[in-house]
């Protein structure tokens, strides 16, 4: 299991990881924007007529392919937050460490992803994300906190 924490305060995130009872928090600098000759071109989104129940949200599944990934989103209209909240989320900090695509821009994608697996086509690796929880009431500041992790600082590797 990971934690990502974004600080957008210092335009920092922390990737929490447990391993054997070892924790270690990875200090990282957020991924640098893409410039417009590093853009891909805007990923295919289909909405399908497939729908499933996961954790009492009613879901659609959405196929979204890129030339980098292929993802299947299963997107709740009754979430009370909506996928564009998610990618400005995301986007705020320039995303997060591993596979960006897994939130690509997108419009046509209508209401918020339950559930999110996502195919790397290069190495094949598969990353699942699966909201457990949504609520609106205020996170317990414990959830922000790195402590009894082992703090590795990632920020100046390779310079």
């Amino acid at each position: 299991a990971m934690r990502i924490i974004v600080d957008a305060a210092t335009s920092r995130q922390y990737v929490l990881m447990e391993n054997n009872g070892q924790k270690t928090a990875m200090m990282v600098n957020p991924p640098a924007e893409k410039t417009s000759a590093t853009k891909e071109a805007e990923p295919k989104v289909t909405r399908t007529k497939e729908s499933k129940t996961i954790d009492g949200q009613k879901c659609t599944r959405y196929i979204v392919e890129s030339a980098k990934s292929k993802s299947d989103l299963w997107v709740s209209a009754q979430a009370g937050i909506s996928y564009q909240d998610l990618y400005r989320i995301f986007n705020s900090t320039k995303g997060t460490p591993g596979n960006l695509s897994m939130f690509p821009a997108s419009t046509a994608i209508q209401g918020f992803p339950i559930e999110i697996i996502s195919t790397d086509k290069t190495s094949k690796a598969v990353y699942t994300v699966r909201i457990k929880s949504i609520s609106k009431a205020k996170a317990d500041p414990s959830l922000f906190s790195v402590e009894g992790y082992k703090v590795v600082d990632m920020t100046k590797k390779g310079q």
